[in-house]
């Protein structure tokens, strides 16, 4: 029985207007549906004929009031369809197929883990809508791979069930789990299907890469003779594992051999030792070929290269902050902190959010593909400061840049260097050239590499001046000035301790206009101390921008009493990171001296503003003019 009625007035609740919302295709379907005055509904109600059929009709009856002269839209499946839209579709019919996109809605969506798709209408027919998650593809592929599915799934009436796999064809293969909903409702059991092949994780693995193996944490174990249970030596490898459990991205021939430990493992995370089963599962070693398309296309990015970020690197910064720097770089570690690390839940969740945070950086990271390579004037700063540098092009985000520099910072309290984030212009390149080969009558991209070296020997063997004594002379000519200019200090120049920010980025290093990352150097300045790093980067002895020796004075009173390390440079700014903000007592003292070395941070704030934001900040600025 076909019933086809006529309604005067609006669908109760706005209800047509909320679905409307979800028809990613018709960005005009929430104002067609807010102007209908009246609705048609259509059901079929033959429980003789079977539901395939049923369907049919309905959408041909559909489509008939398609074609009435007012239709404004088609109200189905959760979703508002434009009546051509519907009427077109509904046509597959005649070339015998079903009419599969009339029947159900394809929901797509976007998050932190990639592109998702889901059925809607599939429970009409009696089968468990479907979803895929997290999946690395492009919309319009997605959508079709689902509508496959559905199908398949309806044509065939083929009831898929939890831990088989589907296949297309011989080389193409997809795991099925069944499991409460994520796109829709929990309460709704869902089938997750996996849109890599299995088949070509299982069989591709030419690109697979060695992630880590623990024989060599076990061998530093028994070389160095350290007191503790050699299962320490799977504590870093289990957390990584178990992150990647808990977010989908075990691949399928993994989930066809251990996908009750991954159960186990999301049901009762605090409970599930991941140790015991890399030592006796996987042999001790973790590689890319365990886990989907994405979690490999991750594990080569964050675990696979000894480059920045990378996950034993993360590790080693929870080790340096767990025991403190003093304890981490004691003989009691020998160079193996990691390894002392407490496995419980809170080692646990601190690194996990450093792995959410890598994974998500990664995946919204975009570099300027003009600045891949470096410049000239990149390439010759390098080559003026000769020692060892790494480049890195324009990114939007700088997760790698700080990844690095934080891991060269800890490494270079053992092999005596000093890291430092340059800035590269043509601007710089004369200031360095200018102070440290001054005879130079040529171009400056052609200094003298040995009067340059020079220049080195003579700052790093003067005596390092009384840093606060040059502070203060610094501080007392402002007072002059401000003498001078009739302005009275404490009201106008000092004015009232407010206004601050909290500073622990940097900002010397970012492009306003498109808010990313300049062309960087990070630079591994072969000096002991902090302060000694001017005599290779010689920027100042401008304007009123302190010359090299007045740099090195400051910079090493600054570092004895905040701990405060020259990091970041241009050819007009400098910033220097602390390892905590100064005290609030002592906040106002810094602010004055700042602005004695500095007079230009006057155009940004007064010295109390300073001195508000320095009691807050772990990062200094400053910019001469």
């Amino acid at each position: 029985m076909l019933i086809v009625t006529l309604f005067h007035g609006h669908i109760p609740d706005n209800e047509a207007e909320s679905n409307a919302e979800n028809n990613y295709m018709w960005p005009e379907a929430v104002e067609a549906a807010k102007t209908h005055k009246a609705h048609i509904m259509v059901a079929v109600l033959d429980v003789e004929k079977k539901l395939l059929e049923r369907g049919k009709l309905f959408t041909k009856a559909m489509a008939v009031c398609c074609k009435q002269k007012y239709a404004t839209g088609v109200y189905t499946s959760g979703v508002v369809f434009e009546p051509r839209f519907y009427e077109g579709f509904a046509d597959m019919m005649k070339e015998d197929e079903l009419p599969i996109f009339n029947w159900v809605w394809f929901g797509l969506y976007r998050s932190e883990g990639g592109l998702n798709g889901y059925t809607y209408g599939m429970d009409v027919f009696g089968k468990d809508e479907m979803e895929v998650l997290n999946a690395d593809a492009e919309p319009e592929e997605l959508r079709d791979f689902l509508a496959s599915l559905a199908s398949y799934v309806l044509a065939c009436d083929v009831t898929l069930k939890d831990g088989e796999t589907i296949s297309f064809s011989a080389d193409d293969k997809h795991t099925i789990t069944r499991n409460p909903g994520v796109s829709l409702p929990e309460e709704q059991m869902t089938l997750k299907i996996s849109y890599e092949s299995t088949e070509e994780e299982t069989e591709n693995d030419e690109d697979s890469i060695g992630m880590d193996d623990v024989s060599y944490h076990i061998e530093s174990i028994e070389e160095k003779e350290f007191p503790i249970d050699p299962i320490n030596a799977y504590n870093h490898m289990a957390i990584y594992l178990r992150w990647c459990m808990e977010h989908d991205l075990m691949g399928g021939k993994f989930l066809a051999e251990h996908g009750e430990v991954v159960n186990q493992v999301k049901a009762d995370p605090g409970n599930t030792d991941l140790r015991t089963f890399i030592r006796e599962e996987l042999f001790g070693c973790l590689f890319s070929a365990l886990f989907n398309q994405k979690g490999r296309a991750f594990a080569h990015h964050y675990y696979g290269e000894n480059d920045a970020p990378y996950y034993p690197a993360g590790i080693d910064d929870y080790a340096l902050k767990y025991f403190g720097p003093s304890r981490y770089h004691s003989n009691e570690f020998q160079q193996e902190a990691y390894l002392f690390i407490p496995f419980d839940e809170k080692y646990y969740q601190t690194m996990a959010k450093v792995i959410e945070k890598r994974f998500i950086n990664w995946q919204g990271q975009d570099f300027d593909e003009d600045t891949l390579e470096p410049s000239e004037v990149a390439q010759t700063i390098m080559e003026y400061l000769d020692c060892e540098c790494t480049y890195f092009p324009s990114m939007a985000d700088d997760d790698p840049i700080m990844s690095a520099y934080s891991y060269a910072r800890r490494l270079g309290v053992r092999e005596d260097f000093i890291p430092v984030l340059i800035k590269p212009d043509e601007t710089l390149l004369e200031c360095l050239v200018m102070n440290a080969d001054p005879e130079n009558d040529a171009d400056c991209y052609e200094f003298d590499p040995k009067a340059v070296e020079e220049y080195r020997k003579k700052m790093l063997s003067a005596p390092v001046k009384d840093g606060k004594a040059a502070l203060e002379e610094l501080t007392g000519q402002s007072k002059e000035e401000a003498e001078d200019d009739d302005m009275d200090w404490e009201e106008e120049i000092i004015g009232e301790i407010d206004g601050g920010i909290n500073n622990d980025r940097f900002a010397s290093y970012w492009d306003s206009d498109t808010n990313m990352t300049v062309p960087l150097i990070l630079a591994k300045i072969p000096v002991k101390n902090p302060w000694e790093i001017f005599a290779y980067l010689p920027f100042g002895n401008w304007n009123e921008c302190p010359d090299t020796l007045e740099l090195m004075a400051v910079a090493k009173y600054w570092f004895e009493q905040y701990g405060a390390v020259p990091a970041a440079m241009s050819h007009d700014e400098l910033e220097f990171l602390l390892p905590a903000p100064v005290p609030k007592k002592k906040t106002m003292d810094v602010a004055v001296e700042q602005y004695g070395f500095c007079p230009d941070l006057d155009q940004n704030a007064s010295i109390g503003t300073l001195a508000d934001t320095i009691h807050q900040s772990t990062v200094w600025y400053f910019w001469w003019d």
